[in-house]
């Protein structure tokens, strides 16, 4: 369902995504979160040299060191019973269960409310369904910051996980 209600969002092909390097000007990042501003600047390079997550930036195919946004993806896992009911039909109970964090996801301020958010998060989808093809993923989870990022996640066809607050999933398929 994410796929297809956020596909099509880049028509001209104007924007593309890449792994975090020392060529996209971090410094120049404003998102108005000053916790997601200080994790791009200062800890995502460190994250991603000790094999902890990887950081995808957004930006403009005309201006690649500009950073419109970003994203982050590492591995983890939930457990079954979070699941909720029906979502986990033939899956071991007594198991973990292999998932993606989408552990931060932030657009700059100069571009917010263009979609981009939406654009970012059909890349991580993308990205973890390719993924999923060599490695054993059965959804991709966030944790939603608040109850507007929330609605954001759903509507985009995520489900909130049972015994959290604002852990959303998405199955991949």
């Amino acid at each position: 369902m994410v796929q297809e209600k956020l596909e099509g969002f880049d028509p001209d092909g104007q924007f593309e995504t890449e792994v975090l390097s020392k060529k996209h000007d971090r410094n120049g990042f404003h998102s108005g979160n000053e916790t997601l501003d200080r994790y791009l600047k200062q800890i995502a390079g460190q994250d991603a040299k000790r094999g902890m997550a990887i950081a995808y930036v957004l930006f403009a195919k005309h201006d690649p060191q500009t950073i419109l946004g970003f994203y982050t993806l590492s591995c983890n896992s939930i457990n079954f019973k979070t699941l909720p009911e029906g979502a986990g039909k033939k899956l071991p109970e007594n198991r973990r269960i292999p998932v993606v964090l989408l552990g931060q996801l932030a657009i700059n301020q100069s571009v917010q409310g263009q979609g981009l958010g939406r654009k970012l998060l059909a890349d991580a989808v993308k990205i973890t369904t390719e993924a999923s093809k060599q490695l054993g993923i059965y959804a991709v989870v966030v944790d939603a910051l608040d109850e507007e990022v929330e609605k954001f996640y759903t509507r985009a066809g995520f489900s909130r996980l049972e015994d959290y607050e604002r852990r959303l999933f998405f199955r991949l398929k």
